[in-house]
């Protein structure tokens, strides 16, 4: 492709993701094909001289998705040529762990694709499922119970406020490893024989004299109490 003019350059993000939608329709199943494996890979492209990223491609792959469900899973070589039944639909498989990592990218820029099976400690209380990486985010609704054992497929080490906070991949949002009232307190562990959740960078001082300057926050009220 050559060099895209200065108006083909400076399209509005929704321009392009329309754009890339626009290629999808065209080319189909094998265009989606390329798109996930780029997603999964991390590496956007450039079209006509506009550079796509990661994000771009997924909120574009999302948005033709939804405007074509039946095609969201690839039917099997042996399928392909046969006729659905009168009535009958593919059956849409759920949303790929690289897909999921790439939305988890887009709602935190800073996070990593961290695909794992962790456990909540067994004895802990309900830990709740956030909107985003933040103790001051709001809650989803849900909540994780102790000994129960989830996957994960990103995470994110908060320098605002110390914690280590992972994406689900079969609940809509973020949890932290730590208790939300108690820094100190594990209650997200990696399973036996597996490497720690929270990287040596984050680990977490007990005794260090700058806890007691830590403010915990109380999720229901979202606003910042006292350490006792």
């Amino acid at each position: 492709a050559g060099e895209a003019s200065p108006a083909m350059a400076q399209l509005p993000r929704d321009k392009i993701v329309q754009l890339m939608v626009g290629m999808i329709q065209k080319q189909g199943e094998k265009m989606v094909a390329e798109l996930e494996r780029r997603i999964d890979a991390g590496v956007g492209l450039e079209v006509r001289g506009i550079k796509v990223d990661v994000s771009m491609l997924t909120e574009a792959l999302d948005q033709y998705q939804e405007t074509h469900p039946d095609e969201e899973s690839t039917p099997t070589a042996s399928s392909s040529t046969a006729k659905p039944a009168a009535g009958a639909r593919w059956n849409v498989g759920a949303p790929s762990a690289s897909l999921l990592a790439a939305r988890a990218l887009s709602e935190c820029e800073k996070a990593e694709v961290f695909c794992r099976q962790v456990r909540v400690v067994a004895g802990a209380e309900k830990v709740p499922v956030l909107t985003r990486p933040a103790m001051t985010a709001k809650i989803t609704g849900q909540a994780l119970s102790g000994g129960q054992q989830v996957e994960t497929v990103a995470r994110f080490c908060s320098q605002q406020d110390g914690r280590v906070y992972v994406r689900l991949k079969s609940q809509d949002g973020w949890v932290s490893t730590r208790d939300k009232a108690n820094l100190t307190k594990v209650v997200l562990e990696a399973l036996p024989g597996e490497v720690s959740l929270e990287p040596p960078s984050a680990k977490i001082d007990a005794d260090s004299p700058a806890l007691q300057f830590l403010a915990q926050l109380d999720l229901e009220t979202e606003s910042a109490v006292p350490p006792r």
